[in-house]
């Protein structure tokens, strides 16, 4: 095993190519990458608002296409005018879809449905004509619609646009209507276009603007040394226009704390002869991956696992390296996550309750370049539920090699037989227990080491008792409403799973207790139990024996529970850092008092209060939390400012505070900036 690890490290990573794969990318309409603005396309966006506003109210439909090379900001130019278009109100509701590999218009117009209305998923596999009905049924309550076709590929004929165009224009009930295309292609945009005045070809930036970019990411708000800003400015013209190239060598440039020499080797070995630009991108790419530490590139190419344009879950990202041993632990793969963040490999982040970010994407040159990259042994699966024939592309000799398999909404193959399957992700996956041969396997190659169960409305039971499964690390069952048994899996005649460290379970309505042989897994160190509001038992003697525990989220249970009595053993949790307690007000009652069970964790680093709604002040034995660095408040609607401020005034480590959802605090913003500013902790809100 360590062999192959160091195997892995070393990096002769392969991938198996599957053409059936034919995932859907989904992409945002909101602009999400807050850490830096979008520079030197504000004449772009005013030159397309006056075309529009000028022109589409006399037209049903306006077909405007923005044309430009990869990495030149074509996806980021359609969010910022999606978001000028609604400030202005030209259009009543938006639309975006990512079309990326194939045109397939069942696709983009279940996509187009699933923007208008979540709920409306399942017409996306039996009727265009459904689809289309109950589109123009929802326009015809809204009004005007924008419509982003996000990365239209090259095998777009003029056939098949017009086949499209004719069916947008049914569903069409108002003037004024406009499509937004983002393509690489110039004869793309010649069969798209309402006209050559609607074309909009996206230019290069300027050498000024390429630095700035290059300056945000290099220096991070640090003043920027003259000595190195003569080499940047020489570096920045090297990426000729291109804001992607700017933005992923700035990233690299930080990487070496203003070390001259590094910045000078860096600009030295930058191709500078490319035959064009698209090459020139590539190339950047391709030195910036070099440079990363040898820790962060298996890393990254393990991304090339997800589909273009997929919406990655930081978390999960973190758990598939786990599982992987490229990272030994979440912190690591979060400081991971953030360096490759750092150096623009991902974008497009999303932000939770407390500014953490917890979703990203990667651009299509990215992606490339981290599947070019995987030349592992270790091989990867991604399937969806509109991309069925995947299961059957993967025959049985080649699935025995495969390490990691994502299931979303696409089935299990039976005849699959994974010998070296590491990490499994079902989602959505219609199935009452696991696949036979995951719930069966020889015991002479299983390696299984990561177990992730999500939105299975059917499932049921984990495992059998017939097999146990000390191999597993993690387990994490989320949304799974009639799972009713887990005991079966916990109970064991073998000898306790000494590497099992991170167990979850969230939004399993049935399940009704807990075992208590859950306590016999000491070697957890993340576990979160919350949002189950059928369960009834949980014995306080599970707590006491998980000493190694470092996080726990826990809470939202059913009412014979509301008096907190699992928690009474929590004080001999000594090494538990992050503690996220629920109340049960998701269920319609109301918790006013936090559990006293808590006063006596002294080494508690995070606390994040939710769902508390009637509670009016925090407890005063709060102060006793010594070493809380974080507090976040989520949805206690009833909090007072005065007696919460000096409540945290006095925890003398507390640095920062996070709000949300909290009523009575909001509506007092400015006087929580005017504490802020008389102390050292920062408060924070949405």
């Amino acid at each position: 095993m360590r062999q192959i690890h160091n195997t892995k490290i070393a990096f002769s990573i392969e991938s198996i190519k599957i053409s059936d794969i034919d995932s859907d990318p989904v992409t945002d309409s909101v602009v999400l990458d807050n850490y830096y603005p979008i520079v030197g396309r504000e004449a772009d966006v005013s030159k397309i608002v006056k075309l529009l506003t000028r022109s589409s109210d006399r037209q049903v439909l306006t077909v405007v296409p923005i044309v430009g090379m990869g990495g030149l900001g074509k996806t980021a130019l359609a969010k910022l005018l999606c978001r000028q278009f609604m400030l202005l109100n030209l259009f009543d509701v938006k639309m975006w879809v990512c079309v990326s590999d194939k045109c397939d218009e069942l696709k983009i117009l279940s996509q187009m449905l699933q923007s208008l209305n979540a709920t409306m998923g399942g017409l996306s596999l039996t009727n265009k004509d459904a689809i289309l009905q109950q589109l123009e049924k929802e326009l015809a309550a809204r009004g005007r619609f924008l419509l982003v076709l996000d990365d239209v590929c090259e095998d777009v004929y003029r056939w098949w646009w017009d086949d499209f165009k004719t069916r947008l224009l049914k569903i069409c009930t108002n003037n004024g209507n406009v499509v937004l295309v983002t393509t690489r292609s110039e004869e793309v945009a010649s069969i798209v276009e309402t006209s050559s005045q609607h074309r909009h070809k996206l230019d290069l930036l300027s050498d000024d603007e390429c630095w700035f970019i290059l300056m945000e990411r290099a220096f991070r708000n640090v003043t920027v040394q003259s000595n190195l800003e003569a080499i940047g400015r020489e570096i920045s013209k090297k990426c000729r226009g291109v804001p992607l190239a700017a933005k992923v060598i700035g990233g690299t440039l930080g990487l070496f704390n203003r070390d001259e020499g590094a910045w000078l080797e860096i600009r030295d070995r930058l191709v500078s002869n490319a035959r064009n630009n698209e090459e020139n991108v590539e190339s950047i790419l391709k030195h910036s991956f070099d440079r990363l530490p040898s820790s962060l590139k298996p890393c990254l190419a393990l991304c090339s696992v997800f589909p273009k344009g997929f919406l990655i879950i930081k978390e999960d990202l973190i758990r598939l390296w786990m599982a992987e041993r490229f990272v030994d632990s979440c912190d690591v793969g979060n400081d991971y996550f953030h360096a490759l963040l750092a150096n623009s490999f991902f974008q497009n982040v999303e932000f939770d309750d407390d500014s953490n970010v917890i979703k990203c994407k990667m651009h299509n040159l990215v992606h490339d370049l981290a599947l070019e990259k995987s030349k592992m042994r270790i091989h990867y699966l991604y399937a969806d539920y509109q991309s069925i024939r995947t299961s059957m592309a993967l025959r049985k000799n080649k699935a025995k090699y495969v390490s990691t398999i994502i299931l979303n909404g696409a089935p299990f193959h039976r005849s699959w037989n994974p010998k070296s399957l590491r990490t499994l992700y079902l989602n959505d996956v219609d199935m009452k227990i696991l696949p036979s041969s995951i719930s069966f396997p020889k015991e002479d190659f299983w390696a299984l080491a990561k177990i992730e169960i999500k939105d299975c409305e059917e499932f049921r039971f984990i495992f059998d008792e017939r097999r146990s499964f000390r191999s597993v690390t993690s387990l994490s069952i989320v949304g799974c409403p009639k799972l009713t048994y887990l005991r079966n899996w916990l109970l064991s005649n073998d000898q306790p799973y000494k590497e099992f460290r991170e167990f979850r379970v969230r939004r399993c309505e049935w399940l009704k207790f807990i075992p208590e042989d859950l306590g016999m897994r000491s070697s957890l160190v993340s576990l979160q139990i919350y949002c189950c509001k059928g369960l009834g038992f949980f014995s306080e003697e599970i707590l006491s024996k998980l000493t190694q525990l470092r996080k726990l989220s826990i809470g939202a249970f059913s009412e014979k529970l509301d008096d907190f009595r699992y928690l009474n053993r929590i004080k001999d949790l000594r090494c538990l850092e992050e503690l996220e307690i629920w109340g049960s007000d998701v269920f319609g009652r109301k918790m006013s008092v936090l559990p006293n069970q808590l006063q006596h964790l002294d080494g508690l680093q995070s606390l994040k209060i939710k769902g508390f709604t009637t509670m009016e002040a925090l407890p005063e034995w709060l102060d006793d939390l010594e070493s809380l660095q974080t507090i976040s408040l989520n949805y206690c609607q009833r909090l007072e400012l005065h007696s919460t401020a000096a409540i945290i005034q006095r925890l003398s480590k507390l640095s920062h505070v996070y709000i949300y959802g909290c009523h009575a605090l909001e509506e007092r913003k400015s006087e929580w900036m005017e504490f802020s500013g008389t102390t050292k902790i920062r408060i924070h809100f949405p």
